[in-house]
Protein backbone atom coordinates (compact mmCIF):
# COMPACT_ATOMS: atom_id res chain seq x y z
CA UNK A 1 0.00 0.00 0.00
CA UNK A 2 1.43 3.43 -0.89
CA UNK A 3 2.64 5.66 1.90
CA UNK A 4 0.34 8.53 2.79
CA UNK A 5 3.02 11.13 3.64
CA UNK A 6 3.53 12.39 0.08
CA UNK A 7 3.58 16.18 0.19
CA UNK A 8 3.19 18.19 -3.00
CA UNK A 9 1.19 21.08 -4.40
CA UNK A 10 0.57 22.38 -7.88
CA UNK A 11 1.70 25.89 -8.79
CA UNK A 12 0.19 28.23 -11.38
CA UNK A 13 1.73 28.05 -14.85
CA UNK A 14 0.45 29.45 -18.13
CA UNK A 15 0.96 26.46 -20.43
CA UNK A 16 2.35 23.46 -18.61
CA UNK A 17 2.15 21.92 -15.13
CA UNK A 18 4.45 22.97 -12.32
CA UNK A 19 4.55 21.54 -8.82
CA UNK A 20 6.48 21.69 -5.58
CA UNK A 21 7.19 18.57 -3.58
CA UNK A 22 8.47 18.35 -0.02
CA UNK A 23 10.19 15.68 2.03
CA UNK A 24 12.21 15.03 5.13
CA UNK A 25 15.04 13.69 2.94
CA UNK A 26 16.06 14.00 -0.70
CA UNK A 27 14.74 10.48 -1.36
CA UNK A 28 11.42 11.20 0.36
CA UNK A 29 11.05 14.43 -1.65
CA UNK A 30 11.76 12.56 -4.89
CA UNK A 31 9.05 10.04 -3.99
CA UNK A 32 6.62 12.93 -3.37
CA UNK A 33 7.57 14.34 -6.81
CA UNK A 34 6.70 11.00 -8.38
CA UNK A 35 3.30 11.14 -6.68
CA UNK A 36 2.67 14.60 -8.13
CA UNK A 37 3.28 13.04 -11.57
CA UNK A 38 0.89 10.21 -10.68
CA UNK A 39 -1.75 12.82 -9.81
CA UNK A 40 -1.39 14.30 -13.32
CA UNK A 41 -1.38 10.98 -15.21
CA UNK A 42 -3.78 9.05 -13.03
CA UNK A 43 -3.15 6.33 -10.50
CA UNK A 44 -3.84 2.60 -10.63
CA UNK A 45 -5.91 1.03 -7.85
CA UNK A 46 -3.32 -1.71 -7.31
CA UNK A 47 0.17 -2.64 -8.42
CA UNK A 48 0.70 -5.64 -10.71
CA UNK A 49 4.15 -5.02 -12.16
CA UNK A 50 7.43 -3.77 -10.68
CA UNK A 51 10.02 -1.86 -12.71
CA UNK A 52 13.46 -1.02 -11.36
CA UNK A 53 14.59 2.54 -12.06
CA UNK A 54 18.32 3.21 -11.75
CA UNK A 55 20.48 6.22 -12.48
CA UNK A 56 24.22 6.70 -12.20
CA UNK A 57 25.03 9.35 -14.85
CA UNK A 58 23.67 12.42 -13.05
CA UNK A 59 26.30 15.01 -12.14
CA UNK A 60 24.06 16.98 -9.77
CA UNK A 61 20.91 16.55 -7.72
CA UNK A 62 19.09 18.73 -10.27
CA UNK A 63 20.05 16.31 -13.05
CA UNK A 64 19.14 13.34 -10.87
CA UNK A 65 15.63 14.70 -10.29
CA UNK A 66 15.00 15.27 -14.01
CA UNK A 67 16.60 11.96 -15.06
CA UNK A 68 14.69 9.83 -12.52
CA UNK A 69 11.31 11.52 -13.07
CA UNK A 70 11.84 11.23 -16.84
CA UNK A 71 12.50 7.50 -16.48
CA UNK A 72 9.32 7.15 -14.45
CA UNK A 73 7.28 8.90 -17.17
CA UNK A 74 9.01 6.87 -19.90
CA UNK A 75 8.31 3.55 -18.15
CA UNK A 76 4.67 4.45 -17.60
CA UNK A 77 4.37 5.20 -21.33
CA UNK A 78 6.30 2.16 -22.57
CA UNK A 79 4.45 -0.30 -20.32
CA UNK A 80 1.10 1.33 -21.14
CA UNK A 81 0.09 1.09 -17.50
CA UNK A 82 -0.75 3.54 -14.73
CA UNK A 83 1.54 4.14 -11.76
CA UNK A 84 0.58 2.82 -8.36
CA UNK A 85 3.58 3.55 -6.14
CA UNK A 86 7.25 4.54 -6.24
CA UNK A 87 9.87 3.84 -3.61
CA UNK A 88 13.51 4.84 -3.45
CA UNK A 89 15.45 1.70 -2.55
CA UNK A 90 19.00 3.07 -2.67
CA UNK A 91 20.51 6.55 -2.83
CA UNK A 92 24.13 7.54 -2.32
CA UNK A 93 24.35 11.28 -1.73
CA UNK A 94 28.06 11.47 -2.64
CA UNK A 95 28.03 9.52 -5.91
CA UNK A 96 24.37 10.26 -6.74
CA UNK A 97 23.87 6.58 -7.59
CA UNK A 98 20.17 5.90 -7.39
CA UNK A 99 17.80 2.93 -7.46
CA UNK A 100 14.06 2.85 -7.00
CA UNK A 101 11.06 0.67 -7.74
CA UNK A 102 8.08 1.83 -9.78
CA UNK A 103 4.87 -0.15 -9.25
CA UNK A 104 2.44 -0.19 -12.18
CA UNK A 105 -1.16 -1.35 -12.59
CA UNK A 106 -4.10 -1.32 -14.98
CA UNK A 107 -5.96 1.80 -16.03
CA UNK A 108 -6.28 4.58 -18.57
CA UNK A 109 -4.30 7.82 -18.25
CA UNK A 110 -6.20 11.06 -17.67
CA UNK A 111 -3.35 13.16 -19.11
CA UNK A 112 -0.05 12.72 -20.93
CA UNK A 113 3.31 14.17 -19.92
CA UNK A 114 5.67 14.85 -22.83
CA UNK A 115 8.72 15.66 -20.72
CA UNK A 116 10.14 16.53 -17.34
CA UNK A 117 12.08 19.74 -17.97
CA UNK A 118 14.99 21.68 -16.47
CA UNK A 119 12.92 24.89 -16.82
CA UNK A 120 12.09 26.45 -13.43
CA UNK A 121 13.74 23.46 -11.69
CA UNK A 122 14.67 24.06 -8.07
CA UNK A 123 16.12 21.57 -5.61
CA UNK A 124 16.65 22.95 -2.12
CA UNK A 125 17.63 21.67 1.29
CA UNK A 126 16.17 24.18 3.75
CA UNK A 127 17.61 25.13 7.12
CA UNK A 128 14.66 23.34 8.71
CA UNK A 129 16.06 20.10 7.31
CA UNK A 130 13.25 19.65 4.79
CA UNK A 131 13.83 19.24 1.08
CA UNK A 132 11.86 21.06 -1.62
CA UNK A 133 11.73 20.36 -5.34
CA UNK A 134 10.02 22.53 -7.94
CA UNK A 135 9.46 20.73 -11.25
CA UNK A 136 7.96 21.80 -14.57
CA UNK A 137 6.20 19.17 -16.70
CA UNK A 138 5.72 19.69 -20.44
CA UNK A 139 2.24 18.44 -21.30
Amino acid sequence: MPQKNREFRFLPHTADIMFEAYGTSFANCLEASAFAIFDVIGKAKSGKEEVEISESAAKSKDELVVFVLSKIVSNIDSHEMLPYDFKVTQFDEKTLNFKGTLFLGEGFPKDHIKAVTFGNLEVEHARSGKWRMQVLLDI
